[in-house]
C-alpha cells in the first residue's frame, strides 16, 4: 500500500498523465473537425440498411454459406474451409432478429479511426515500468530486498500500481474521446445494438454500442499493462542498449505482424493474437474473420483473448520470479564495453567535428532528436494517407474556366457575349415554338415537356455565361481602378490554400508537438550537470555555442516544418484547382488586402515563409524555457503546458491564446 502512496501521489506524474490528455484530444478535436458531414446519398444508403439492408445481408451470408458448401461437395475441400463455412453460418445465425435503429454512427467512426490515442496510452505506464527497471539498478534496492517485503509482494504491488496506472490512462485519454465525440457528433445511442451502425456490419456479437465501448476500453486497458509489463521484464534484466534493442524488437515484430500480415492470410494468428491487435480491439467489432487453429476454426476475437491471458501469466510468473525473487543482475552489461571502444576508436582515426558538427551530434544523438525526427516522419506519412481536401466541383464551370481563365482580353469578353446572345436567341426560339405548340387542337405534352428542359438546359449555360461575363467585368474595373492585374483563376484552390482550415490545424498541430520535443533538451542538457555556466564562461561557449544550437534549430525547424505543411500542400494539389500560379496575386478575391504586385506562385512562398518564421519563433520559445530549466524533463514538461497545454483548450473551444492558429497563420 506504501508503494501505492508513493507512486500516485507523486505530482509530476499526474501532470505528465494531464499533459498526455491535453496533447490527445487537442489531436482528436482536430481529427473529428475533418470528418464530412452526411451526404444526401450517404443518408439515402443508411435509411435503406435500416429498412431491410441489415436483414437481407444476413440471408445473403447463409445463402452464400450454402452455396459454397455445395460446391464443396463438388470438388475437394479442406476440413478447415468446411468448417469455417460451417462456423460462419453458425454466428450469422445467432443474429437473427437483431434489430437495427437510426443514431449518430459519426463518433464511433471517428473512435475507430483515430490510433493516435492508442500509442499515446502507453507513454504513462511505460515510462513507470522503466523507473521500476533503473530503481533496480541503484543501492536502494538492495537495502529494499534485505526486508521480508522488499522482494515478491513489492514486486506484486508495483505490478497492481502498473495495472492501475494502465486502466486510468485508458479511462482519461479513450475517456475523454469519447466525451469529445458525444459533444460534437451527438449522441451515438448506447442501448442500440452495434449494428446499428452500417460500418460494423460485419460484426458477429451481439452487443450494444455501450458494451462494445466497455469492451473496447478492458481490452485496451489490458494490452497498455501487458506492453508495459513486458517493457519492465526486459529493462529489468537487461543492460539499457540490449533492452532498447530487445525491447524494440518484441514491440517492432508485433507491430509489423499487424500491420502487413492480411486477415485473411493462413499466418493470420500472428496477426490477431497479438499485442497490437489488443490495443486496437476495433478490428474485432469491424469485420469477421476466424483463426485456423491445427485446421479448426476459431474466432478471431476468443483467439486474441487467449493469447493475451496466456502471455499475461507468462509475464507474471516471470516478473515474480526474476524480478522478485531472483537477486538483482543485469545482463548484457558487455555492451557498454563494446560501445566505450567503438567511441574512443572513432575520436583516434576519425577526423574531429568542428563546434557545430559536436552540437548537432548533440542535439541528434544525445538527445535524442534524430528519435523525434523518425517520428516525425512516420507522422507525416499517416497524415498523407489521412488529410484529405475536398472541394466543390461542377463541370460546367470547368468548361467555363477552361475556356476563359487566364488574362482578361477583348476576345474572350467578345467570345463570351457572343455566347450569351447565342443562348438567349436558342431559348426565345423554343419559347416560341412551345406557343405554336399549345395553340394547336391537341398539344403534344411530352414534346412540349422535353421542349422546356431544354430551356431549363441552356437557361443554367445562360446563367453561367452571364456570371463569367460579369466576373470579367469586374476584374476589368478592379484593374483600371487600382493599378493591380487580375485575372480570371479558379478561386476555390487558392483560397483554400491562403485559409486556416481544419486539416491545416491537424498539420500545425503535430508541428507543435515535434518542436516541442526535438527542442525542449537542447539548452537544458548542459543544465542538467551543471556544465552550463562552465561552457559560458569559455569563449566560444557564449556566442560561437549560441549561433550553433540557432542554426542548428533553424534547420531542423525547416526540415519538419516542410515535411508537415507538404503533405496538406500535396493534398491540395491533387484536387487540380492549383493552377495558374503565374496569375497576380490579386486575381484572387482573398489576397486584395495586399498592397504588393506578385503571382501566385510567389505569394505562397510567401505565406509558407511566414509560417515557417512563426514555427522558428515557437521554437525559440522553447529554447528559452529550456535555458531557465535544470534538466531536459522539467523543460518538456514546461514547455507542453506553456505550448500544448493552451492548444489543446483552444481546440476544444475555450477562449484562450491558440498556438496553432499562430502557426497556421493565414490571409484570412
Amino acid at each position: 500500500m506504501y508503494e501505492l502512496r508513493r507512486i500516485f501521489f507523486d505530482l509530476r506524474r499526474w501532470l505528465i498523465l494531464l499533459l498526455i490528455a491535453a496533447v490527445n484530444l487537442a489531436l482528436f478535436a482536430g481529427y473529428c473537425r475533418t470528418v464530412p458531414e452526411v451526404t444526401e446519398q450517404e443518408q439515402a444508403a443508411y435509411e435503406t440498411y435500416l429498412n431491410g439492408g441489415y436483414a437481407d445481408y444476413l440471408e445473403r451470408v447463409s445463402a452464400q454459406s450454402d452455396e459454397q458448401a455445395l460446391l464443396g461437395t463438388l470438388r475437394p475441400a479442406t476440413d478447415f474451409v468446411t468448417r469455417n463455412l460451417q462456423r460462419t453460418r453458425a454466428d450469422y445465425a445467432r443474429l437473427a432478429g437483431t434489430v437495427v435503429t437510426a443514431g449518430e454512427n459519426r463518433g464511433l467512426r471517428a473512435l475507430c479511426d483515430f490510433h493516435i490515442t492508442d500509442y499515446l496510452l502507453l507513454i504513462a505506464p511505460m515510462l513507470l515500468a522503466v523507473s521500476f527497471a533503473a530503481e533496480r539498478r541503484t543501492e536502494i534496492t538492495a537495502m529494499l530486498r534485505t526486508a521480508k517485503k522488499g522482494r515478491v509482494p513489492l514486486t506484486l504491488w508495483r505490478m497492481a500500481a502498473l495495472a492501475l496506472l494502465s486502466a486510468i490512462s485508458v479511462a482519461v485519454l479513450y475517456g475523454s474521446d469519447l466525451v469529445f465525440a458525444h459533444g460534437f457528433f451527438g449522441d451515438p445511442g448506447y442501448a442500440r445494438t452495434i449494428q446499428s451502425s452500417p460500418d460494423f456490419q460485419l460484426c458477429a456479437y451481439r452487443v450494444t454500442v455501450g458494451g462494445y465501448l466497455l469492451r473496447t476500453a478492458i481490452l485496451k486497458a489490458c494490452a497498455v499493462w501487458l506492453i508495459s509489463a513486458a517493457v519492465w521484464l526486459i529493462w529489468g534484466m537487461l543492460h539499457t542498449l540490449p533492452a532498447a534493442i530487445g525491447s524494440g524488437v518484441l514491440l517492432g515484430a508485433q507491430f509489423l505482424f499487424w500491420r502487413l500480415i492480411l486477415p485473411t492470410s493462413t499466418r493470420n494468428p500472428l496477426k490477431f493474437c497479438n499485442l497490437f491487435a489488443m490495443l486496437s480491439p476495433e478490428t474485432f467489432f469491424l469485420r469477421y474473420a476466424n483463426l485456423n487453429i491445427f485446421g479448426s476454426p476459431r474466432g478471431f476475437l476468443p483467439g486474441m483473448i487467449t493469447a493475451g491471458t496466456v502471455f499475461g501469466l507468462l509475464c507474471t510468473v516471470l516478473l515474480i520470479v526474476l524480478i522478485g525473487i531472483c537477486r538483482p543482475m543485469t545482463l548484457g552489461a558487455g555492451a557498454a564495453a563494446v560501445t566505450d571502444r567503438i567511441a574512443k576508436f572513432r575520436s583516434r582515426h576519425l577526423q574531429r567535428l568542428s563546434r557545430f558538427g559536436y552540437e548537432g551530434r548533440k542535439i541528434l544523438i544525445s538527445e535524442g532528436g534524430v528519435l523525434v525526427l523518425a517520428a516525425a516522419g512516420i507522422w507525416c506519412v499517416s497524415l498523407v494517407r489521412t488529410v484529405d481536401v475536398q472541394l466543390p466541383l461542377n463541370y460546367r464551370i470547368e468548361q467555363l474556366y477552361n475556356r476563359f481563365e487566364g488574362e482578361i482580353t477583348e476576345e474572350k469578353r467578345a467570345d463570351c457575349q457572343t455566347q450569351i446572345a447565342w443562348y438567349e436567341g436558342e431559348i426565345d426560339e423554343r419559347e416560341k415554338k412551345i406557343e405554336r405548340l399549345m395553340d394547336s387542337p391537341d398539344p403534344p405534352l411530352d414534346w412540349i415537356q422535353a421542349i422546356r428542359d431544354e430551356i431549363a438546359n441552356l437557361q443554367e449555360w445562360l446563367d453561367l455565361y452571364r456570371a463569367f461575363a460579369d466576373r470579367m467585368d469586374a476584374l476589368t474595373a478592379y484593374t483600371a481602378e487600382t493599378g493591380y492585374d487580375a485575372w480570371l483563376v479558379r478561386q476555390n484552390g487558392w483560397q483554400t490554400l491562403f485559409t486556416e482550415t481544419a486539416q491545416v490545424r491537424r498539420c500545425c498541430m503535430a508541428l507543435l508537438i515535434v518542436t516541442v520535443f526535438l527542442f525542449a533538451p537542447v539548452m537544458a542538457y548542459e543544465n542538467r550537470s551543471g556544465a552550463g555556466p562552465l561552457l559560458r564562461s569559455t569563449r566560444h561557449g557564449r556566442g560561437g555555442l549560441l549561433r550553433c544550437k540557432l542554426l542548428w534549430t533553424a534547420l531542423l525547424v525547416l526540415i519538419t516544418a516542410a515535411g508537415f505543411h507538404a503533405v496538406y500542400f500535396a493534398a491540395l494539389q491533387k484536387t487540380g484547382m492549383l493552377v495558374l500560379p503565374e496569375a497576380p496575386m490579386h486575381s484572387v478575391d482573398l489576397l486584395r488586402f495586399v498592397p504588393v504586385h506578385c503571382s501566385l506562385r510567389t505569394a505562397a512562398a510567401g505565406l509558407y515563409l511566414l509560417r515557417w518564421l512563426v514555427t522558428l519563433a515557437a521554437a525559440l520559445a522553447v529554447l528559452l524555457i529550456s535555458r531557465f530549466s535544470k534538466n531536459p524533463q522539467a523543460a518538456l514538461l514546461t514547455a507542453l503546458s506553456v505550448l500544448l497545454l493552451p492548444a489543446a483548450l483552444a481546440e476544444l473551444g475555450l477562449p484562450v491564446p491558440d498556438p496553432v492558429r499562430l502557426l497556421a497563420i493565414s490571409a484570412q
